[in-house]
């Protein structure tokens, strides 16, 4: 009884009795009387952050690369499955995407009035890395790269894959260091691209290329060899 008042006159003080030997379990009562809203509070705490995080990434996954089709049908490309093939048999999480726009369209002979709005959003996702693979037919292509936009192949592909797609390299002069590099590669062959009607003038070259300042060139070269077996 003694012991519960002493208690109780130092809980009113605002200081913790110390002054005797206490047990393991006069502990534990000292820890949960003393500081149970301390960790209560703690424990509150932790749950928020950790739902919040757990929300974050739901809400907002990382994006694993970004993919550019120009000039193709884009209600083509959104119903192709794909993409969906793809994350399946790699193994993509959840919380990770790929983006794939076809919404853009440049032509060269001037037919398209949206044509200069489209080279304006494309050339702002390519300063601002958001495209990691540009599929698009070939004087495209080239028009697109005349600056030195794509990463030579020599840098991203093994010898082994240069070697096996030699025939399909598409080769093009850097204005910038006049090299002449294989910055391309012919989707010519590609069934996913031909039989679905991915780009609706057949008789065009497609080319595929990865930019410069792609962030995610990796996960892109995993895409074109992907694309590139579909034959």
């Amino acid at each position: 009884m003694c012991y519960t008042v002493v208690k109780k006159m130092e809980w009113l003080k605002g200081r913790p009795m110390n002054n005797r030997k206490m047990n393991w379990k006069e502990k534990i009562g000292y820890v949960f009387d003393y500081y149970k809203w301390w960790v209560l509070g703690g424990v509150v705490l932790i749950g928020v952050l950790i739902y919040a995080l757990h929300y974050s990434v739901q809400i907002h996954p990382d994006t694993i690369a970004g993919v550019t089709l120009v000039n193709a049908d884009t209600i083509t490309v959104e119903e192709s499955d794909w993409l969906e093939n793809y994350i399946e048999e790699n193994n993509i999480s959840k919380t990770d995407r790929i983006l794939v726009d076809a919404s853009l369209a440049i032509h060269m002979d001037g037919s398209n009035p949206a044509s200069s709005q489209s080279y304006q959003v494309l050339s702002a996702e390519l300063l601002s890395s958001e495209i990691d693979l540009l599929i698009t037919d070939q004087d495209t292509f080239e028009y697109i790269n005349s600056a030195g936009t794509m990463m030579p192949l020599t840098e991203l592909l093994s010898q082994e894959q240069l070697e096996m797609y030699s025939e399909q390299l598409i080769y093009l002069e850097n204005s910038a260091t006049k090299k002449v590099e294989p910055v391309g590669i012919s989707m010519e062959n590609c069934s996913t691209l031909k039989e679905e009607h991915f780009f609706k003038e057949d008789e065009k070259i497609i080319v595929a290329g990865i930019p410069t300042l792609s962030e995610h060139q990796e996960e892109a070269v995993k895409l074109v060899m992907y694309l590139l077996r579909e034959n």
